[in-house]
C-alpha cells in the first residue's frame, strides 16, 4: 500500500513539472492623468496634455456675450484615435471643436448643458481640442487615446473624401453623436457579376429617426433617400443595383444583347414568385473617397491631346455607392428637431446577394431611373422599404396596346399604373390608366392601354390607405417578390384601348365597326366615336353579354363642345345582350358609351363585343 501511494505521488509531481507557467497578464491601459487648466491657453498657446487625461477647467468670459476659449493640444501618436467627453456642472451652454494638426476643423458640437461625447475621432500625429462658452462655469474634459477599432466609424466622416470604407458583408457601427452629425460610408464591389445586388440594413436607435441617402461613387450625385417612419425604427433597402455604379455600363432589359442579366424563363404573371437569395461576403476595396461636389480622381483626369497614345486612360470606377446616414427631422416647421444618441451605436450592413436574372434595379423610384423591361418580358421586384415606388420603362417602335400584369404580395396591397413620357425632358409623365381593384394577396392587371411610340412607363407602388384620417402609402413586403409582365400588341382598331373614358379621348371607329373590349377597372367607361354621312341608313348598335358583368349602352350626339344623350339600352338586368336597333341619325359625329350601371361590375378577363352598323 505504501509503495502504491509513493508511485502516485511521483506521477503527480511529474505532471506538475510538465505544465508550463501561465503567461503574464498584459498590463492594462494607464489611468487618465489629472490635469488642471492653465492660462493662457488660446489658439497660439494651446496647453499640451497627454492622450489619456482628465482636464478640470472653467469658463470665465471676459465680458457679456463674449466666449472664453480654451485650447488644448494632444499628440497621441500616428494612427491613434481620440475619444472626447465634456461635462458641464452646473449645466450651461458650450461648444466643442476638434481640429487637425494644421488647425483645420474636423468637427464641431454644441450643447445647452448635456454632456458632449465624441466616441472616436482620427488624430494624425496631433490634434487641437477647442472648448468655449459665453457662460461662466466649470467643466471637465476627458481625453482618451486608443488604437482604431475595426468595423467602427471614425470621425470626421461627414464628406465623401472622409467616407468610412465598408466591405460588403461586413457590418460597421457608428453613432448619431449630435443633431447635425452626418456619417458617410463608401461601399465598393469590384468585379460585380450579373444578377448581384446590395441589400442594406440599418438598425434603429432610440430617439433617432434615421435617414439614409444613396449617392453615386462617380460624382456623389443623390440617387435616393430613404427614411424610417418613426423614431427608433431602422432602414431596409434591397435590390440596390451594382450596374449603376460601374463606369460605362447601361442596364438593359432582360432579353436584349448586353452585358446584363438575360431574360428569365417565361412565368405565369399571376403567380407570386419569391426567389431565394444567397448572401455572399466580398471584401471591397477601400480607396479614398471624393467630395460630392467634385468628380473623383479616377474620372476627373484631364483628357490627353489627340494622338498622344502614351497618356494613361482614366481608371474605371468600381460598382458601389456612398451611403450617407443622418438623423431625420421630427416635427413640423420651426418645431422640427433632429434626434441624437451618442451612447447607443447603430449597425450598418451592406451584403452582396444574387437574385433572378430579371430582378429590378434600385434605385428606380422616379422615371429618370426606371428599370427597363422588354416587350414580352418580366421583372421581379420588392416593395421595400415602406413607401417604395418602382418605375419600369418600356419602348415601342409605334403606337401599341400594352397588357401589364403584376402578381400579388402577401403583406401589401399593390397599385398598378401606366404613364406616357412627358412632352419634354423633365416633364411629369402623363397618367394613362390605373388599376387598384385587388387587395392584399391579390394582383393587378391593365389589359389594354394604348402607349405611343417611344418610351412609356409602368409604375408599381403601395395602394393608398387611410390611417387616423390620413391617406398614406406606407405598406411594404421585404420578404416576398412580385412579378411584373408586359406585352405589346398591335393597335389595329379591333380592341378598345385606354384611355377612352370621355369625348376628348374617345376611340375613333369607321362604320361598320366591330370592337372587343373590357370594362375594367370598376367605374370604367369606354367611348367610341364615329361619323354618320348624309342620307345614311339607320344605325344599329349591339353589345354582347359578358359573364358576371351587367352592362349598359348609351348613344350620344356631339354638338360642338356639348354631348347629348339620344338613346339608352339597359333592358337586361345582369348578363344579357343590350341593343339599340335601327336608330335614324342625321349627318354628324356620335359616341357610343359602354359601361356597367353605377360602375358596380368589371372584369379584366371577360371581353364584350360591340358592333355598330
Amino acid at each position: 500500500m505504501t509503495r502504491t501511494l509513493l508511485v502516485v505521488a511521483l506521477l503527480l509531481c511529474a505532471c506538475n513539472r510538465s505544465e508550463p507557467a501561465p503567461p503574464p497578464v498584459p498590463p492594462g491601459p494607464s489611468q487618465p492623468e489629472q490635469i488642471a487648466e492653465r492660462e493662457p491657453n488660446d489658439y497660439l498657446h494651446a496647453q499640451q496634455i497627454p492622450d489619456r487625461a482628465v482636464v478640470t477647467g472653467s469658463f470665465s468670459p471676459p465680458r457679456p456675450r463674449t466666449a472664453d476659449d480654451d485650447w488644448y493640444r494632444v499628440a497621441p501618436g500616428p494612427g491613434r484615435t481620440l475619444a472626447l467627453r465634456v461635462e458641464l456642472s452646473p449645466a450651461h451652454g458650450a461648444e466643442l471643436e476638434v481640429l487637425d494638426r494644421d488647425r483645420n476643423r474636423m468637427l464641431k458640437l454644441r450643447t445647452d448643458g448635456e454632456p458632449l461625447l465624441v466616441p472616436a475621432v482620427s488624430c494624425a500625429e496631433a490634434c487641437f481640442v477647442h472648448a468655449s462658452s459665453a457662460e461662466a462655469g466649470p467643466y471637465k474634459l476627458t481625453v482618451v487615446g486608443t488604437a482604431p477599432v475595426e468595423a467602427r466609424e471614425l470621425e470626421p466622416n461627414d464628406r465623401a473624401v472622409d467616407a468610412t470604407p465598408v466591405a460588403a458583408g461586413k457590418p460597421v457601427e457608428g453613432t448619431y453623436g449630435w443633431a447635425e452629425d452626418e456619417d458617410w460610408y463608401r461601399v465598393e464591389v469590384r468585379d460585380a457579376k450579373p444578377g448581384q445586388f446590395l441589400r442594406v440594413e440599418l438598425t434603429g436607435v432610440a430617439g433617432v429617426r434615421p435617414e439614409m441617402e444613396v449617392r453615386a461613387l462617380q460624382d456623389g450625385a443623390l440617387l435616393a433617400t430613404v427614411r424610417a417612419q418613426i423614431e427608433g425604427d431602422g432602414v431596409f433597402l434591397r435590390d440596390l443595383s451594382l450596374a449603376l455604379g460601374a463606369t460605362g455600363t447601361t442596364p438593359s432589359p432582360p432579353g436584349t444583347t448586353a452585358a446584363t442579366p438575360a431574360t428569365a424563363a417565361s412565368a405565369t404573371p399571376s403567380a407570386t414568385t419569391t426567389p431565394a437569395t444567397t448572401t455572399t461576403e466580398t471584401m471591397a476595396a477601400t480607396p479614398t473617397g471624393t467630395p460630392a461636389a467634385t468628380a473623383p480622381p479616377e474620372t476627373a483626369a484631364t483628357p490627353a491631346p489627340s494622338g498622344d497614345a502614351s497618356a494613361p486612360s482614366p481608371a474605371a470606377v468600381p460598382a458601389g455607392y456612398y451611403l450617407v446616414l443622418r438623423s431625420a427631422p421630427s416635427g413640423a416647421g420651426r418645431k422640427a428637431v433632429r434626434g441624437a444618441n451618442p451612447r447607443v451605436p447603430y449597425r450598418l450592413l451592406a451584403a452582396l446577394e444574387s437574385g433572378p436574372d430579371d430582378l429590378e434595379q434600385e434605385p428606380n423610384d422616379e422615371p429618370a431611373r426606371a428599370t427597363d423591361i422588354a416587350p414580352g418580358g418580366t421583372r421581379t421586384g420588392y416593395l421595400s422599404p415602406p413607401g417604395d415606388v418602382d418605375w419600369y420603362r418600356i419602348r415601342a417602335e409605334q403606337p401599341m396596346i400594352l397588357h401589364a400584369e403584376v402578381s400579388a404580395l402577401d403583406r401589401a396591397d399593390l397599385e398598378l399604373s401606366v404613364h406616357a413620357a412627358g412632352a419634354k425632358p423633365g416633364d411629369k409623365p402623363q397618367l394613362l390608366a390605373r388599376a387598384n381593384e385587388g387587395g392584399v394577396r391579390e394582383g393587378e392587371v391593365l389589359p389594354n392601354v394604348r402607349v405611343p411610340a417611344g418610351e412609356s412607363f409602368i409604375k408599381i407602388e403601395a395602394a393608398a390607405r387611410e390611417l387616423d384620417g390620413k391617406w398614406v402609402r406606407d405598406s411594404e413586403d421585404r420578404d416576398h417578390a412580385y412579378r411584373l409582365s408586359a406585352q405589346l400588341l398591335p393597335d389595329d382598331g379591333s380592341t378598345d384601348r385606354e384611355p377612352n373614358n370621355d369625348a376628348a379621348t374617345a376611340q375613333e371607329v369607321a362604320l361598320p365597326a366591330t370592337v372587343r373590349g373590357w370594362i375594367w377597372p370598376k367605374r370604367d367607361l369606354d367611348l367610341f366615336r364615329f361619323h354618320v354621312a348624309a342620307a345614311a341608313p339607320p344605325v344599329t348598335v349591339r353589345l354582347s353579354p359578358v359573364r358576371g358583368v351587367d352592362l349598359q349602352l348609351r348613344l350620344l350626339e356631339l354638338r360642338g363642345s356639348r354631348v347629348e344623350v339620344i338613346g339608352t339600352a339597359d333592358a337586361v338586368r345582369g348578363e344579357g345582350e343590350e341593343q339599340l336597333v335601327a336608330v335614324p341619325l342625321k349627318e354628324g359625329d356620335y359616341l357610343v358609351e359602354v359601361s356597367s350601371p353605377r360602375g358596380k361590375d368589371a372584369s379584366a378577363t371577360q371581353q364584350y363585343t360591340l358592333t355598330i352598323r
